[in-house]
């Protein structure tokens, strides 16, 4: 049974119910730390002076919501994404808030591809979350927007950013960025190389390119990388 189909009961028995928390960052493809998206409970939230739900495998919860921080996936009522980034920081590390709140900004319009618009623009998530006072991990939530980067397209790109941040020698990474060449045109884009090999895809015009560039424009950087944390 996927997801949606183990939801639907809830809500046809509490119509009243939004879909919340761990679970409507599933349902919206948003990236998690496994522990969260392989749970085994669904999160409702119903308003304040409602009865939560107490029934097996249900973690209940009370939120005020406007119209607005709602949305509709497949017929069931979902907290919207930047309300869901929102709760869900509750359950989630500063880091984690992070590379969820990275996959939500993420945008970019390069000269090759289809263009990549954001679920949420960074400047919308921000007003969102500025105008929320007295909310749960508000505070986080504001934390971590000084931290997003528009671009990223990866967690494990968002770790490797946040972790060479750390480093008072290293350059801030900056996502997307266009190598020119003497025109002033794009040559090829900066991006993680992953187990020392560039990721296969359209957005690196090949390793010849990159070999062809002066030496003073290209660095490696070698990062350890296990398996990864994140999922959707």
């Amino acid at each position: 049974m996927n997801l949606v189909n183990s939801c639907r009961p809830y809500l046809d028995l509490l119509p009243d119910a939004v879909i919340s928390h761990a679970t409507a960052a599933r349902l919206h493809g948003l990236v998690l730390p496994r522990r969260l998206a392989e749970e085994h409970v669904l999160h409702l939230s119903r308003g304040f002076g409602k009865g939560q739900s107490r029934r097996r495998n249900v973690v209940g919860h009370r939120l005020e919501l406007s119209p607005e921080e709602k949305s509709i996936i497949s017929g069931l009522a979902v907290t919207g994404i930047a309300r869901t980034w929102l709760d869900v920081a509750g359950l989630l590390s500063l880091e984690e808030v992070i590379v969820m709140g990275d996959q939500i900004v993420s945008e970019h319009h390069r000269n090759f591809g289809p263009p990549r618009l954001p679920l949420v623009p960074l400047q919308e998530l921000r007003a969102f979350i500025e105008a929320k006072h007295r909310v749960a991990h508000v505070r986080k939530c504001r934390s971590a927007l000084e931290r997003l980067r528009v671009g990223v397209d990866s967690p494990p790109e968002t770790v490797l950013r946040l972790m060479l941040s750390n480093d008072p020698q290293m350059p801030e990474f900056v996502p997307n960025v266009a190598i020119c060449d003497d025109s002033g045109e794009p040559h090829v884009w900066a991006a993680p190389i992953r187990g020392g090999h560039f990721r296969r895809t359209s957005c690196l015009l090949g390793l010849q390119k990159v070999a062809a560039l002066p030496s003073a424009c290209t660095r490696r950087v070698v990062v350890g990388a296990g398996r990864s944390r994140f999922t959707a």
